[in-house]
């Protein structure tokens, strides 16, 4: 076994010989790709963070984003979705789908958005799903977010003085 404390000894990798293949769920990540003899367990603060798979072909997270919409003029839930969506996702950059996860192809990931807003049943999914550029694109959305008061101004669309706000968790899994 050996390790590597990281600074001030928050990270610690433990590399360990890999266990025999047994049926049912099977440990993995990505040090067991780079190095398949080797099961590589990341602990982060003292506590092990490992990906659970299901088969071969299960999909595992590579990355989580949140963002955060508001639409203060026009009270359309929508607008509120697509800015929180655009906000969790204009950080990222996912040179990791190659060189990392090996995707011969974006469309092999599969991106799931969770979308909480005041009225999950104003929100147009489809639209929403346009924002993100690249997988296979899943929706959910939820009670949530939150209702404020701005200044009511009719030339700016609005219909009363309501601001709406949403947030979006932005997930990124692949095979």
């Amino acid at each position: 076994m050996s390790r590597w404390l990281g600074k001030e000894n928050r990270i610690i990798f433990v590399i360990q010989p890999m266990l025999p293949a047994r049926p049912g769920p099977r440990i993995n990540d990505i040090g067991s790709r780079m190095f398949p003899c080797f099961l590589t367990n990341l602990l982060l603060l003292g506590k092990r963070k490992q990906i659970l798979k299901e088969g071969p072909m299960a999909l595992r997270r590579f990355i989580v984003e949140v963002g955060m919409g508001v639409d203060q003029h026009g009270q359309d839930h929508t607008r509120a979705a697509e800015k929180a969506v655009h906000d969790a996702i204009h950080r990222s950059c996912l040179c990791g789908l190659r060189e990392v996860a090996g995707l011969k192809s974006s469309k092999e990931a599969v991106v799931e958005v969770l979308i909480g807003c005041p009225n999950p049943e104003l929100v147009d999914k489809e639209r929403v799903l346009k924002i993100l550029p690249i997988g296979q694109k899943k929706i959910e959305v939820r009670q949530g977010g939150l209702l404020g008061k701005t200044l009511y101004i009719p030339e700016l669309g609005d219909k009363n003085d309501e601001l709406i706000v949403a947030n979006a968790i932005v997930t990124v899994y692949v095979p």
